[in-house]
């Protein structure tokens, strides 16, 4: 998932105690669980349990801008109880609000993991759904929340309505989800498992609305949308086949095991569902990517394989043929295809794609090859590929990077498909400026023969133009908006507004630091705002990157770091700013430690207590003895100082002698011998 800064979000399961997590992190520690075996299909065992882990890269990859763990004593992250497909144990999924906070849904055994006002902060079952909300930088839990019964679930997908609520979807094991009044199934609907979809608001405090949604035998649901007007879509399999799932919907393949649907936003009534498949009783696809476009068509891909992967399905998950494994063996065989398909046959192992008429009256497209969507119409898909050392995955260009499998098994893959849709989607970049700056504003919009450009750009300017540039005259952070218009589009309108942000030249740079005195040997972080922007720091010499916008400062002395931009920066504002690190060199002599010599312990408040003072003593050893050399107080703690005390008794004004033995950073050791002179 990528941000508004193009940087990149990930969300994923690890079972690794040194997985690089930053130093603001809300979470810097894997906490693990129990040993995990998922060598069905996958292949991978966790030895020592597994945390969650949300990361984010910057937009060039260059760099771990934030990452943390998350997780309890037990495992999270991991689906072992509903897994009916190949990797169904990884899944869960993150999503971005409008201000770049995150989201994930996921799966936990853990107790202890949900805020106290989330709308359910105790684990019910065995596992949980688990939904949370994490700050941008993800140095902090916004909320958490479990989602379950009595028995098992696993939550799947997530998405965001136009409100910002949450709409999650999994499957279920148990009869008592907490549903609410009216949705369309409020009780649970058969085992093995039953699909459901949930409503959350955006503080996690509330569960407006819950459904199972299945059918008397095994339902999940694996992904969830909304479209513009903020009905749910839902994308899942089925192995009932009598036709239960489909309603008001002309095109349907009865005797098939996979299912979408399209519900009301408040869950309370389904204005169409149909089934689709090969029609021979068997589940085909394991559900890869779902999307909804602007004019509410459905996309959707899936992964079928006539063998590898499914041999051991659980028990309590079977198909109608009472076969264990995914399809009963036939895979993507037998998948509906139309005549513009990019690829018509298949040999039961591959990805398939289907487009759906926005009504369900049609099949608007149907191909195997498959992938991940945008609202654009395009498919972007990393996948599995040429098993078995073979180079038979279709290549174009013919210059692409990498034309053949150069493995001895499998290979990583990727594809990129346009739909060439008949929409028109609003999108454009844009850099940083100073005032004055001319801005070449760069329009990255889906458009169509007949599309209109509008751009309102916050400080009443206007212009119609493709790729208008505009100079902003004063400084601030102004709402540019991009309106599309074409009446030949399926959707005729659509619309962006992204923040520009004009820099005063005074305040362009701004560079501070984490600390500004440093004992010699130790390290800072150095920091400059905008991040967004490609500066150069000076000096480089005690610096481990001096392109970074945090780099680690090292000084020896007391240095000066100067930031400015780099000569090839995007941005041609002049600026720079600086900032100090003071390095001070431990000492440990008599002027650096000191010990009073009179003090008057009477209870006034002013100097009753001896101390030792000093800043640099990192060990002690204090002793005071009275003229006949018996000892009447001792510390090691430089914060205890005697308060002219002797075996709970005030001493008599007199002579008192002290030894005193430190060591200092940096390994100094002083040693002194004195009197103290104690007066009432």
């Amino acid at each position: 998932m990528v941000n508004s800064k193009g940087e990149l979000v990930i969300y994923g399961t690890t079972g690794s105690h040194n997985f690089p997590v930053t130093a603001n992190a809300y979470d810097t520690v894997f906490n693990g669980g129990g040993k995990a075996n998922l060598s069905r299909g996958i292949d991978v065992n966790y030895q020592f349990g597994s945390d969650i882990i949300i990361s984010k890269l910057s937009a060039d990859g260059s760099q771990l801008l934030s990452s943390t763990y998350f997780g309890g004593d037990q495992n999270d992250g991991l689906n072992l109880y509903l897994a009916y497909n190949y990797a169904d144990q990884m899944r869960g999924e993150v999503v971005l609000d409008k201000n770049d906070d995150i989201y994930i849904a996921t799966c936990t055994y853990s107790a202890g993991l949900a805020t106290s006002a989330s709308f359910q902060n105790t684990l019910q079952g065995i596992q949980d759904g688990l939904i949370a909300k994490f700050s941008a930088d993800l140095s902090g839990l916004t909320w958490a929340s479990y989602l379950g019964g009595g028995s098992r679930e696993a939550v799947y997908s997530i998405v965001l309505d136009k409100n910002e609520n949450l709409i999650v979807a999994g499957g279920t094991m148990s009869s008592d989800l907490p549903t609410t009044t009216g949705v369309v199934f409020p009780t649970y609907q058969g085992a093995p498992a039953d699909g459901f979809i949930a409503k959350i608001s955006n503080d996690g405090a509330l569960l407006n609305a819950l459904t199972y949604f299945g059918t008397s035998k095994y339902d999940q649901v694996y992904f969830v949308k909304s479209d513009n007007f903020d009905n749910i879509f839902v994308y899942g399999q089925s192995a009932s086949m009598d036709g239960t799932l489909v309603k008001n919907a002309l095109y349907s393949s009865v005797n098939s095991g996979m299912f979408v649907s399209k519900l009301s936003n408040d869950l309370k009534s389904i204005t169409w569902s149909t089934t689709f498949g090969s029609g021979d009783g068997r589940i085909n696809l394991s559900p890869t990517a779902f999307m909804v476009d602007l004019c509410s068509k459905v996309y959707l891909t899936g992964w079928g394989s006539s063998n590898d992967g499914f041999e051991d399905i659980p028990n309590f998950l079977v198909d109608p043929s009472g076969n264990t494994g995914h399809n009963g063996g036939r895979g993507t065989d037998g998948l509906p295809v139309t005549p513009d398909a990019f690829q018509t046959t298949t040999d039961g192992n591959d990805f398939y794609i289907m487009v759906l008429e926005d009504d369900a009256s049609a099949l608007s497209y149907g191909s195997f090859f498959g992938g991940r969507f945008d609202k654009k119409g395009k498919i972007y898909q990393s996948m599995c590929a040429g098993c078995g050392k073979h180079s038979d995955m279709p290549i174009f260009p013919a210059n692409a990077v990498s034309p053949t499998n150069n493995s001895n098994n499998c290979n990583n893959g990727v594809f990129k498909m346009d739909f060439l849709l008949s929409n028109v989607v609003a999108d454009f970049k844009a850099s940083s400026a100073c005032p004055s700056q001319e801005i070449q504003f760069n329009n990255t919009s889906l458009i169509q023969q007949n599309t209109s450009y509008y751009w309102d750009f916050g400080d009443g300017s206007s212009s119609t133009l493709f790729e208008p540039s505009h100079a902003f005259q004063s400084a601030g952070t102004y709402q540019v908006k991009l309106v599309l218009t074409d009446p030949g589009a399926c959707n005729v309108k659509d619309s962006v507004v992204k923040a520009v942000k004009i820099f005063s030249y005074s305040s362009f740079l701004n560079a501070t630091s984490d600390t500004s005195i440093l004992l010699k040997g130790n390290s800072t972080l150095l920091h400059v705002l905008p991040k967004d922007l490609s500066v150069v720091w000076t000096p480089s010499l005690t610096l481990n990157d001096d392109t970074l916008f945090n780099p680690l400062a090292s000084p020896t002395t007391t240095t000066t770091y100067t930031v400015s931009l780099k000569t090839d920066s995007k941005n041609s504002c002049v600026g720079s700013d600086t900032v100090t690190i003071y390095v001070y060199e431990p000492k440990c002599g008599k002027n650096d430690v000191y010990v009073p010599n009179i003090f008057t312990p009477n209870g006034d408040g002013k100097n009753d207590v001896m101390l030792v003072r000093g800043n640099n003593i990192t060990d002690l050893y204090f002793a005071i003895y009275d003229r006949w050399g018996e000892l009447v107080f001792e510390t090691k703690d430089q914060s205890i100082g005697w308060k002219g005390e002797y075996k709970t008794q005030s001493a008599d004004p007199a002579v008192f002698a002290y030894y005193l033995k430190v060591k200092c950073a940096g390994g100094d050791e002083y040693f002194e011998k004195g009197n103290i002179t104690v007066m009432r």
